[in-house]
């Protein structure tokens, strides 16, 4: 009889962590899958991207750190039955990600020389990085808000619309679009960026709308 809990316990932690681990497989691997597009164009192209990735995956991890908070702090609420807490608590990391990373972008984009210079010396690749800045300055946004949506659903307990939210967003959009951009329309590399982009795009926006409709309706998605 100990045993069912234990089964019960198991099948609620895979029931939510199933979903994340494909989550983070989807998005990781669209963002690999547009390295490879990347290097398709090229050495130089590919080493410009591979800098701006680094520096976007950088100040990814202030999101990231808010998103873990977020979570933590939306399911503290909820365990203490206050819901309206729960609720001001997701909203302010979400307002809190878009304020700083607001600043990190106009940051990046104002020292965009220095930054790069810190990697390279190759003119080359500097000139095509510079030229990928303000893209990935606004890329930082909604990569904030996607992120830190996915830890607040998961304070309230659902996974699953971040791991669909991901599905839809970077492979129904995302890489279709930088693929087409980059070589149907010859954007190169600003192509690959544009798609990433609005993959993230719909990804943020849809789990913002998730979190309004569960936090106003006062449901779950499992």
């Amino acid at each position: 009889h100990a045993a069912l809990p234990v089964k019960k316990s198991i099948r609620k932690i895979l029931k939510l962590g199933m979903p994340i681990g494909f989550q983070m497989l989807l998005e990781i691997g669209a963002f690999a899958s547009c390295t490879m597009l990347a290097g398709k164009l090229g050495a130089i192209t590919l080493s410009a991207h591979q800098i701006v990735l680094h520096i976007a995956s950088t100040t990814f991890m202030i999101p990231l750190a808010i998103s873990s908070a977020g979570a933590v702090l939306v399911a503290q609420a909820l365990g203490e039955g206050n819901r309206e807490l729960a609720t001001r608590r997701g909203w302010l990391a979400f307002k809190l990600g878009a304020w700083l990373m607001t600043a990190i972008g106009v940051i990046v984009w104002i020292f965009a020389d220095p930054l790069i210079g810190f990697f390279t010396t190759d003119q080359e690749v500097i000139a095509i990085a510079k030229s990928l800045i303000f893209i990935v300055a606004l890329f930082q946004i909604f990569d904030a808000t996607q992120v830190i949506g996915s830890g607040v659903l998961r304070g309230l307990g659902s996974s699953r619309p971040s791991m669909i939210a991901n599905l839809v967003g970077h492979w129904c959009v995302g890489v279709p679009v930088a693929a087409l951009l980059a070589f149907k329309f010859a954007w190169g590399i600003s192509g690959i960026w544009i798609g990433l982009s609005l993959g993230l795009i719909v990804v943020a926006v849809a789990l913002v709308w998730i979190w309004k409709v569960l936090t106003t309706t006062r449901q779950t998605i499992p």
